[in-house]
């Protein structure tokens, strides 16, 4: 058995790494709309 390494793709909105299907902890945005706000 192997354990595979998380996917992880870039924000279209600022382009920090981050996980697929995922809310952007850098800029708070998912999907083209900010859904936490991040100061």
């Amino acid at each position: 058995m192997k354990i595979n390494a998380a996917s992880q793709s870039t924000c279209p909105r600022c382009g920090a790494v981050k996980l697929p299907h995922h809310v952007c902890g850098n800029c708070g945005f998912y999907k083209d709309r900010e859904v936490i706000v991040v100061e």
